[in-house]
């Protein structure tokens, strides 16, 4: 017997208008449709080196990405309660390169905030053969100006978590990065305490905590990784990263602990995943993998086919029940959300935003950017936010209450949406979901 997964209800992502403004590939016949959400665009070339987090305040979704066109690293602010995708400011933050090509960490940053203010590390090529790493900060206050410290050693930035404890607001917070070309530099944590602030003088010290030695990007400086998945809840924060050893979960507090993903052995790429809390002791990680029974058995259409699975994991990397999700072709984004304040914490309820390749209204295949979430009495149901000619190629996610925002690059243009994803009237229509 095949495996069973989810039962999936179809419905609209919005009301209905009479077009609907989407990304729909060229030749698609215009007719009255249910609207996607809209979305803005925030960069025409952008790397793939983007964030997305929600404000201190919780009202506004604040982006931070590099665009190719000047060679620039930008921040983006906007309210998250707007019907639509809108934007207050986007502010110019520095030009990061010299030309294209020079900085192999073009857009790499980390953003944090902390305390009532907001800071920002980011990889500068200031000249062909010198680069910097800044730390730029100020108070949450926008119109302050941005105070500009560097760091003692050129690195890679790739997370920075927040003190924990009862008084985590005085606790500082800790910065991890990677080494740049200088493989026999090991890498790095920072630790960075209020006072040092407050003097002005130097501001940031190297603290005795550190990322594994073996921890390094895989693949080409380009490539996606490795910070993947930033998460917190219940007062628990980290981030993932993706290394040559496979996946490793960073905690403020705790040492990197090494998962292995059922069914996905660590020598491939990085697969599509996201790492999120679904309690203090557990975490939930969603991941895609190669569906081989799809791909063995059914025609050339099916190829590319992938299944979405979550597992919990416990502070001592011990793996629970595997849980299929859904079925896709094509996945190369991935963000899960399980829902607090669950009785339940080994079995989670999740919203899972993921990209796939599916047949259009004419038949024809397009891309979309999906969302699985729950439905009333148990049920799931699927909204498409996006769809287009050319696949999604990566995209960050953060949901605040009953609303979801998204960060997504497809043909190098980062775009910005917002979605309603509180649940729906009990009496709300519905249309069935066709095959996967």
């Amino acid at each position: 017997m095949g495996i069973r997964y989810l039962a999936v209800v179809l419905v609209a992502a919005a009301a209905v208008v009479s077009c609907a403004k989407s990304e729909a590939p060229a030749g698609t016949e215009s007719k009255p449709v249910l609207a996607l959400p809209e979305s803005v665009v925030l960069a025409e070339h952008a790397p793939p080196f983007y964030s997305l987090q929600e404000s201190a305040d919780g009202g506004q979704w604040i982006a931070v990405f590099a665009d190719a066109a000047d060679l620039t690293l930008r921040l983006a602010r906007g309210p998250l309660a707007a019907p639509q995708a809108a934007v207050d400011e986007v502010v110019t933050i520095d030009r990061i390169d010299l030309v294209p090509g020079i900085n192999p960490y073009f857009g790499r940053h980390a953003y944090l905030q902390h305390a009532g203010l907001e800071h920002l590390f980011y990889a500068d090529q200031e000249l062909a053969d010198a680069r910097v790493t800044k730390w730029i900060y100020r108070s949450l206050d926008s119109s302050d100006p941005w105070t500009v410290d560097l760091l003692p050693e050129p690195f890679v930035p790739v997370g920075v978590l927040p003190g924990t404890g009862s008084d985590s607001e005085h606790a500082g917070f800790t910065l991890f990065g990677l080494p740049g070309e200088r493989a026999e530099q090991p890498a790095l944590a920072y630790e960075v305490r209020p006072a040092l602030l407050a003097e002005h003088s130097a501001p940031i010290h190297a603290g005795d905590r550190s990322l594994p030695p073996d921890a390094a990007p895989t693949g080409a400086p380009d490539a996606p990784g490795p910070a993947l998945s930033p998460f917190h809840c219940a007062g628990r924060y980290g981030f993932s990263l993706f290394d040559a050893a496979g996946l490793l979960v960073v905690e403020d507090g705790h040492d990197g602990l090494r998962v292995e993903l059922p069914g996905r052995p660590p020598e491939l790429p990085p697969p599509p995943l996201s790492v999120a809390c679904s309690s203090r002791e557990l975490l939930v990680v969603a991941y895609a993998r190669d569906d081989r029974t799809a791909q063995e058995t059914s025609d050339g259409a099916a190829r590319g086919a992938h299944e979405i699975v979550a597992v919990t994991v416990d502070h001592s990397g011990a793996i629970g029940p595997e849980r299929k999700i859904t079925l896709a072709r094509e996945v190369h984004a991935l963000a899960a959300f399980p829902d607090q304040g669950e009785a339940d914490a080994t079995h989670p309820t999740l919203t899972v935003l993921f990209s796939e390749l599916a047949l259009g209204e004419s038949g024809d295949p397009e891309y979309r950017l999906s969302l699985v979430l729950p439905g009333a009495e148990g049920s799931y149901r699927k909204l498409i936010l996006a769809r287009g000619g050319e696949p999604v190629q990566e995209a960050r996610a953060l949901r605040a209450g009953g609303r979801m925002a998204v960060l997504y690059r497809r043909a190098n243009q980062l775009r910005l949406l917002l979605a309603d994803v509180a649940p729906p009237p009990a009496n709300a229509g519905s249309q069935s979901a066709g095959g996967w």
